[in-house]
């Protein structure tokens, strides 16, 4: 009985010691979440002007035809 409490005390005490105390401050998790939004508005413009930019040849190819 003795040996399995002192493995239950030594199994809580790996277990409360495994718990990190890396806790974000606000400010971090403001500068994680900015980072991110920025990322994702550089994705969004380079897949519209990439677009954009097809459109525009492909009317030009549509318009030359068109005149004929």
């Amino acid at each position: 009985m003795k040996k399995f409490l002192t493995l239950t005390f030594v199994v809580a005490v790996l277990g409360l010691a495994a718990c990190s105390n890396d806790k974000k401050t606000n400010e971090e998790i403001d500068s994680l979440n900015q980072a991110s939004a920025d990322s994702l508005l550089n994705a969004a413009l380079a897949d519209t002007t990439s677009v954009s930019d097809s459109l525009a040849t492909d009317s030009l190819v549509v318009d030359s035809t068109v005149n004929k």
